[in-house]
């Protein structure tokens, strides 16, 4: 089945010609580390480190609403929708580990997990750290009525290395016994925002735009945090996006 923006695209025309473009280079951060107290005996600690670059580009527009449900949708003088052709490429590093000791399914059996995260996958050599991915369905939309502009963050997804270990600490007889449970995984896709809490606001981005705008600020900074257990409040991470999109518009004469 077709998504909502390519169906939107196939059926409308593209109003600028390909040299006419949006385009800027995208930096996010995610870091932190730390430990934190939850209701006795729960504790965690985080030691968060991620970070990607690309280069995000709208190389086609379309009248009317790409973002779902934007009400007045199908208003073509109202809004302008811009996608991009194809899948961007970006690169991606992650080095994450996060330790929890809590109780699980009773207050007395305690269980002390400990996720790792890698990017480049585990055992995977490469020549400057990074690993190559994609950016995928990011959207720019313009509210002209409005005179705002809405930014849909896209998927940033590479592969990936995922270690998880439980150990059965202490509590019953029978939870004790438990051998440790161990998973390996070699995701295909791991998202940038895989395994921590997300903000709202990472979502959609929205800003201020006057007719003939060539430049949109979307540098933000964001609420992610680490994920630690019920018992634990959010703890905020470092995290911030710079992105600064510019208007390239290239005129042809015969």
């Amino acid at each position: 089945m077709l998504s909502l923006v390519t169906a939107l695209a196939l059926l409308s025309p593209a109003a600028p010609p390909l040299a006419d473009t949006w385009t800027g280079e995208m930096v996010l951060k995610i870091n932190g580390k730390g430990r934190a107290e939850g209701t006795k005996p729960s504790w965690g600690e985080w030691d968060i480190n991620r970070e990607v670059r690309g280069t995000i580009t709208f190389d086609r527009a379309f009248k009317g609403a790409g973002i779902a449900r934007t009400p007045d949708s199908r208003n073509e003088t109202r809004y302008e929708t811009w996608v991009s052709d194809a899948r961007l490429p970006i690169k991606m590093k992650v080095n994450d580990r996060t330790v929890i000791y809590a109780p699980l399914h009773s207050p007395t059996n305690i269980r002390h997990d400990t996720t790792l995260v890698n990017v480049p996958p585990k055992g995977t050599a490469t020549e400057d750290g990074w690993m190559t991915g994609k950016a995928e369905l990011p959207i720019l939309q313009i509210d002209h009525q409005a005179g705002t502009f809405t930014y849909e963050s896209p998927r940033f997804y590479t592969k990936g290395y995922r270690h998880f270990t439980r150990k059965f600490v202490k509590g019953s007889p029978d939870w004790v016994k438990n051998k440790p449970l161990v998973q390996e995984e070699f995701p295909i896709e791991y998202e940038a925002r895989f395994d921590l809490m997300q903000p709202t606001e990472w979502f959609k981005i929205s800003g201020k735009y006057v007719p003939g705008q060539k430049e949109l600020v979307l540098s933000r900074k964001f609420k992610f945090s680490p994920v630690l257990g019920a018992s634990i409040k959010d703890q905020p991470l470092n995290a911030e996006m710079t992105l600064v999109l510019k208007r390239l518009t290239q005129n042809f004469t015969n």
